[in-house]
């Protein structure tokens, strides 16, 4: 099994038809200061499972600052159900999550790990907000 595809978004939704739609991507914040704390994002993520892979699975997301301090630590099971022989299946995979700490500015990353092996990390920039025109440092 492998991560085909993960973002990070202001939404997203898996459909009664198994489509995965994700509106707002997004991979840098500019918060107003920090410490603080992002009100709502989503991870959207696309698994595909190899033939003979049917069964349980365990989904790991480990969000990691600058300085590799684990955030959040979020853990969860997956069933896959038969699938094509030959070609395997995939699953959409949305998790929510509410008021995430960040306490400095840099790349953190949000690391996807799939029956306890690493696979995929997201990455999330946290930049300082641009000078307004006209202030103290602006032109």
């Amino acid at each position: 099994m492998n991560v085909d595809l993960a973002l990070l978004a202001d939404y997203a939704a898996v459909t009664n038809e198994g489509k995965l739609i994700a509106a707002g991507i997004f991979d840098r914040l500019r918060p107003p200061q920090l410490p603080w704390h992002h009100p709502t994002m989503c991870i959207a993520l696309r698994v595909h499972f190899h033939p003979g892979e049917e069964g349980g699975h365990k989904i790991g997301i480990r969000l990691v600052d600058p300085d590799g301090t684990q955030i959040v630590s979020l853990d969860g099971d997956a069933t896959v159900a038969a699938m094509d022989p030959v070609e395997g299946g995939t699953a959409q995979l949305v998790l929510n999550l509410n008021n995430v700490p960040f306490k400095m500015k840099g790349r953190h990353s949000f690391d996807v790990f799939l029956d306890g092996r690493y696979e995929h990390s997201i990455a999330l920039v946290l930049d300082e907000r641009p000078a307004s025109p006209g202030g103290p440092t602006g032109g």
